[in-house]
């Protein structure tokens, strides 16, 4: 008789092993399941995103479309002085010997 007690404590101790197993696993599938999800989410509002934006991208206007007035305000002045002749800003603010020390032989 001692032997089916021993027995049935041995099934129990590997069944409630096998339970923790289990509860284990489910719980990791759970964490899995919630960050797929969020991934999921996330990509989802990208989408969304991407999509308002090209709807804007398709109403906004054309430059074959946009009327510029004859009367525009000339370019801005040159960020560097060294490069403005060669974008047609007129003469150097600076001489070019200061950016460009080989050019002052």
């Amino acid at each position: 008789m001692s032997c089916t007690i021993e027995k049935a404590l041995a099934n129990a101790k590997a069944l409630v092993e096998r339970l923790r197993n289990h509860d284990d696993e489910a719980e990791s599938l759970i964490e899995q399941t919630t960050a797929l999800s969020k991934r999921v989410e996330t990509m989802k509002q990208y989408q969304e995103e991407i999509q308002e934006l090209n709807e804007v991208a398709r109403h906004r206007p054309r430059p074959d479309h946009t009327h510029v007035p004859s009367s525009a305000p000339p370019p801005p002045p040159s960020p560097h002085p060294c490069r403005c002749q060669a974008f047609g800003y007129g003469e150097p603010t600076v001489p070019a010997a200061q950016y460009h020390p080989d050019l002052s032989r």
